[in-house]
């Protein structure tokens, strides 16, 4: 699968950025250069490489730019109640070969000392297999092979190479904010304040007009159910009408307008974005949502119905547009639902 299923050449400036995959493995770096890297659980034609055991692990190797913040290492093989219990008092062994390290079991899932989660990373950066055993029996494993490029990927991005901290080959340099300077920080995105003034809904007017111009209808079956609408208020001054269309599938497409509050509708201007179809005359976004917790507009396309594989991209409203704060891909098939981030932005009210 390659990636690339929604994502239309665009004028946009803007890098949102790729995964890299090696093996058994994804990496994501973002615009910060804070990286993680995670395991895949099957391999390129979708069958998964547990042995010995029906459970899987599932590994995230996380590392900031910031050389003051620690590597985080995760395992996580809580597959019920009975496997967690045996777990307390495994051991992690590679290739066969058991490794002295503390795992902090807590529900299935393993943390470790920074010092621990560094010789874990360095331990499967050339092996092929990871093992969780109690005694000699296999609680859970995962394929591990392909890792190496990616360690040395992070290392490069994050100008780690010949130090200390070096996950791929480690050298002599020390690293410290003064050998490895600090990244200059991004801009924030600057929304406006929130309102509690209730939304401003459509007139049955404008909404029938609205259906009556989507592109969908006229393929959909005379029965079908009518889209539905769900408002959101962004601001003082605008709504945001997220309306269904006739389009079916996994991918449910949203049409997204904004109303002012004498009513009025128009389509919702976006910024740049790796939706972005410039044959479009309106913005419409796969699987989108209100996360009215966090107030993003979130969307989500997948490239398969069981959403291993896709996009994910999280908007912030600027009082202008839709402003890009997360860009999130899966480029492959894989059984995993850890989506590799290349792009973020902070959000400032």
């Amino acid at each position: 699968m390659i990636l690339g299923f929604f994502l239309v050449a665009s004028v946009a400036t803007l890098d949102f950025g790729a995964p890299e995959i090696s093996g058994s493995w994804i990496a994501g770096c973002d615009n910060r250069s804070d990286c993680v890297i995670t395991n895949l659980p099957t391999d390129e034609e979708g069958i998964g490489d547990e042995r010995d055991s029906e459970v899987g692990v599932e590994i995230q190797i996380a590392r900031a730019y910031d050389v003051t913040r620690p590597i985080t290492v995760t395992l996580n093989a809580g597959w019920g109640k009975e496997a967690a219990r045996q777990l307390q008092g495994s051991v992690v062994r590679i290739d066969g070969r058991p490794l002295p390290l503390r795992p902090l079991w807590n529900d299935g899932t393993a943390t470790f000392t920074a010092g621990d989660a560094a010789r874990l990373a360095r331990a499967m950066r050339s092996a092929e297999r990871l093992e969780i055993v109690s005694g000699t029996k296999v609680l859970a494993n995962a394929s591990i092979d392909g890792l190496l490029p990616l360690l040395t990927l992070a290392d490069r991005v994050q100008k780690r190479m010949g130090t200390t901290a070096a996950l791929a080959v480690p050298g002599q340099k020390p690293a410290t904010p003064r050998t490895i300077p600090p990244r200059e920080p991004d801009a924030p995105i600057a929304a406006p304040p929130l309102s509690s003034a209730p939304s401003v809904t459509l007139s049955a007017e404008k909404f029938a007009d609205i259906l009556r111009s989507d592109p969908c209808r006229e393929y959909s079956d005379k029965d079908a159910l009518q889209p539905e609408v769900e408002y959101v208020r962004l601001d003082r001054d605008t709504t945001l009408a997220l309306v269904g269309t006739y389009c079916g599938g996994y991918n449910p497409t949203i049409r997204l307008f904004l109303v002012d509050n004498d009513g009025s509708a128009r389509p919702a201007p976006f910024g740049p974005h790796p939706f972005f179809d410039p044959a479009e005359t309106e913005t419409t976004l796969p699987g989108a949502w209100w996360d009215d917790k966090a107030h993003i507009l979130r969307s989500f396309g997948r490239a398969r119905g069981l959403g291993d594989c896709g996009e994910q991209v999280h908007y912030a409203w600027d009082g202008q547009a839709f402003q890009t704060v997360e860009y999130a891909s899966m480029p492959e098939c894989r059984g995993s639902y850890r989506y590799a981030v290349t792009y973020r932005k902070d959000v400032r009210r």
